[in-house]
């Protein structure tokens, strides 16, 4: 049992964000090139995903978290990267733009892609919403509703301290 505390202790402080249910639905009638459609906790909606190398396939169980959440067991946190929190604000602003205009989402991708792996080839489009993208407030755009999705070890942590807190009750 002191595993299980030692989990429920040192996994909620260090994730953030809350449990969240994703479905990946492929070849989705609507969804436009560049977007995933998923089925997050029952609802439909066009995703845009900043990781290249995860294969998405079925469903799975991820951390959810918004920008005021603790974003270390996020993607780029996970990186030690010193700029976790500006590099999602750039990340939700370039969302934005591919949600308002989805002609462009594969080019934003791209640059999404880009953020996280910088080792990424880097085309013309990729460099001008880049650039673009650094020379904006994000106090300018309305980015609560922005959320993150991690999968991996933060999301299994976090679930067994939730399973342990109701094997408790």
């Amino acid at each position: 049992m002191k595993l299980g505390w030692l989990l429920l202790m040192f996994a909620l402080p260090l994730t953030g964000g809350t449990l969240a249910t994703l479905e990946f639905v492929p070849h989705h009638v609507g969804t436009p090139s560049g977007f995933s459609h998923f089925v997050v906790n029952g609802v439909e909606m066009d995703l845009l995903c900043d990781d290249a190398l995860r294969p998405l396939d079925f469903s799975w169980t991820a951390l959810e978290s918004s920008l005021t959440d603790n974003l270390f067991s996020t993607l780029l946190g996970r990186q030690g990267d010193m700029q976790t929190l500006e590099k999602y604000q750039w990340i939700a602003i370039l969302s934005l733009q591919a949600y308002q205009d989805p002609s462009i989402a594969s080019d934003i991708v791209d640059a999404i892609r880009y953020v996280t792996d910088p080792t990424r080839y880097l085309t013309g489009s990729t460099s001008v919403w880049l650039a673009w993208v650094e020379q904006q407030n994000p106090a300018k755009f309305k980015l609560d509703g922005f959320r993150v999705f991690t999968f991996g070890i933060a999301a299994a942590l976090l679930l067994a301290s939730v399973l342990l807190r109701r094997i408790r009750t």
